[in-house]
């Protein structure tokens, strides 16, 4: 016989023993499998049974009248839940009260319920004695089925009847035959299978000389990516010799062509790689360049804005000391005022008390006292100055809100100041509106006086001590005018000054942030400088990348002719 046919025989009995050795353990490991699945099943259904039968019957087992109940349901001969288990499980299944069928699907040879037959006395034993489950095979109708019982209790826990589910032992045998057919069917065709890889495999072995030949010519030609024959290699004689030696050449070259080829691809990676990141890089670095630009830009504007801020915030400072000055020469005047009335309410009571004893002197005095009383003008001219000086400080108060407003932000806080001053000028508008009415009164009083001074004259004894008790009144009136006046002035002093060091202090401010911004737009364009230094760099770096790319590309089109 020749090697090819005893190669064959070989490898074919070999088959047949191992497909047979197979066959039996897959058999006994399947037969292992269908029992531990049927025993599942019956479990499964058992308790799908007794969900069944808790959800149509509510309330517990419970025996009465010799009859099983469950709740107010009579058990004995209702076939329904026992049908419905047969119809989508295919088992058998049985309600039993104690040890005796009053409600089964299981039936005989007449094709009868086996209703009042008893259960097998082991079971009985186990299930209803003990109060335990019982798995096992039973003989029911002189047929061997697989069973699986519980016990069923009442609401004080007694046994009062079992719950049975089962399949028929004829109806696992034969689920095992057919397996069994199909082991051997797989197990034959294993068997043809194997036979006829036992003859390509001895055709193979008989042409090894030609395999190895076909190899070495792969190699010649530089592909060194084919696996020699581990047969070939496992040869004592000269032929396994050669063949060692032709591994050897094919695994020491393709070490060598296969170490090459990964580290040019590593580098084109890390090329690729960095010429990606270089890229992105410059991007984001244009970006920077950019906005650092914007950014400087938009500092030079707020410098800018900011010293045309201090410009009219210094502007403002200077209307608003030269409204504090004319405020302290208001307040100097009022003093005068308030003096001269002092002085005439003094002269009054004088005259008062020297008119009974000489009249003549009297009536000089009178004719005196009218022409100082004259001065009275000039509180008028003052009234009319201080009218001047407020309309003055509402103007400057305008401006200064405009000039505000146009600060924005920055300006919010003069604004304020601004209405104060505003709101001060309007008082003393008004206050001196005041005086003026109050002068006009007095002057038209003197000028009365003045025209009936001859018949107050005449009438002295009995009417001028009532009139000189008036004049000291109405000189009283007229020092607290002045009193009035000059406290008004005062305060308007006292908040010009204020308002001019709040000016200052918004100055000093302004001043600083113009240096902060000119500093920032500095060194943001210093930023935007070395930016684009940067990216003259990136872009030399991405050069010299691209050169070391071309250079990975004509090295691997040097080795691609190697297959490994």
């Amino acid at each position: 016989m020749k090697l090819k046919g005893r190669i064959s025989l070989i490898i074919s009995i070999t088959l047949v023993l191992f497909s047979s050795l197979l066959g039996g353990i897959i058999y006994l490991k399947v037969t292992n499998i269908i029992d531990m699945k049927i025993q599942s099943e019956l479990n499964t259904n058992s308790n799908m049974g007794l969900l069944i039968l808790d959800k149509k019957y509510q309330g517990q087992w419970k025996v009465q009248d010799g009859k099983l109940y469950k709740g107010e349901n009579l058990i004995n001969n209702d076939s329904s839940v026992i049908d419905e288990v047969r119809e989508k499980t295919g088992m058998y299944a049985t309600i039993f009260m104690g040890d005796t069928r009053v409600a089964t699907n299981i039936k005989d040879k007449d094709g009868n319920r086996s209703i009042g037959t008893k259960a097998n006395s082991d079971v009985v034993d186990t299930v209803i004695k003990n109060g335990k489950n019982y798995d096992g095979k039973v003989n029911i109708q002189g047929n061997e089925v697989k069973s699986h019982y519980v016990p069923l209790k009442d609401d004080s826990g007694n046994i009062v009847g079992m719950w049975f589910v089962g399949i028929a032992q004829e109806d696992v045998l034969k689920q095992l035959t057919e397996m069994a057919v199909y082991i051997a069917g797989f197990s034959l065709i294993l068997i043809l299978i194997g036979g006829f890889i036992a003859t390509r495999i001895a055709k193979y072995i008989t042409k090894d000389l030609e395999v190895l030949q076909k190899d070495i010519a792969s190699f010649s030609s530089g592909d060194f990516s084919i696996k020699m024959n581990h047969k070939l290699l496992t040869r004592k004689d000269e032929i396994g010799q050669i063949s060692k030696a032709v591994e050897s050449m094919q695994s020491g070259i393709k070490d060598i062509v296969g170490n090459v080829i990964e580290e040019t691809r590593a580098i084109e990676s890390n090329v690729d790689t960095i010429n990606e990141r270089l890229n992105r890089l410059n991007v984001d670095i244009e970006s920077i360049s950019s906005t650092t630009e914007e950014l400087s830009a938009g500092l030079e504007q707020t410098s800018a804005s900011a010293y045309e801020m201090n410009e009219t915030s210094s502007a403002i400072e200077s209307k608003v000391e030269e409204t504090s000055e004319k405020a302290k020469s208001g307040k100097l005047a009022s003093r005068e005022i308030k003096l001269r009335a002092e002085e005439l309410k003094v002269k009054a009571v004088n005259s008062q008390k020297v008119a009974k004893d000489i009249y003549d002197k009297t009536q000089k005095n009178m004719i005196v006292s009218i022409e100082k009383s004259k001065s009275i003008e000039k509180v008028k001219i003052l009234s009319e100055t201080i009218l001047k000086i407020a309309a003055q400080t509402n103007l400057l108060a305008l401006n200064a809100a405009i000039e505000a407003a146009s600060a924005g932000e920055a300006g919010k806080g003069f604004s304020v100041v601004a209405d104060a001053v505003r709101s001060l000028a309007e008082n003393s508008q008004n206050a001196a509106t005041e005086i003026q009415n109050i002068t006009k009164q007095v002057i038209e009083s003197v000028d009365e006086l003045a025209e009936n001074s001859q018949n107050m004259l005449e009438f002295m004894d009995n009417t001028v001590f009532e009139d000189y008790k008036t004049f000291v009144q109405t000189g009283e009136q007229y020092r607290e005018d002045a009193v009035f006046v000059e406290g008004l002035v005062a305060d308007f002093s006292t908040t010009s000054e204020e308002l001019a060091r709040s000016i200052n202090n918004m100055v000093t401010t302004i001043n600083e942030i113009t240096s902060a911004a000119n500093d920032g737009a500095i060194g943001s364009t210093n930023i935007a400088e070395k930016t684009i230094a940067m990216v003259d760099s990136i872009n030399t770096l991405v050069k010299e990348a691209k050169n070391t790319k071309e250079s990975s590309d004509r090295l691997e089109d040097s080795i691609s002719e190697f297959k490994v």
